[in-house]
């Protein structure tokens, strides 16, 4: 599913957060390709993790060079 943007998202944090800041940096231009819009305020809000998660999530996204 080369377009499932969710999958991106989780990619980029999960990279970033591993240290694998190249790799995050790609799926995370990938992200902002697929939807310029893109902001982790907007996904958190979408969706709904616990508030760790969230945080966890957030600081991976923005390792990765999504915007807050």
């Amino acid at each position: 599913m080369p377009t499932y943007r969710s999958m991106f998202v989780w990619l980029a944090a999960a990279a970033a957060m591993a240290d694998h800041m190249d790799d995050a940096q790609h799926v995370a231009a990938v992200v902002t390709t697929q939807q310029p819009s893109f902001t982790i305020r907007s996904w958190l809000d979408f969706i709904r993790l616990p508030e760790r998660d969230g945080r966890l999530s957030a600081e991976g996204l923005h390792r990765a060079g999504l915007s807050l």
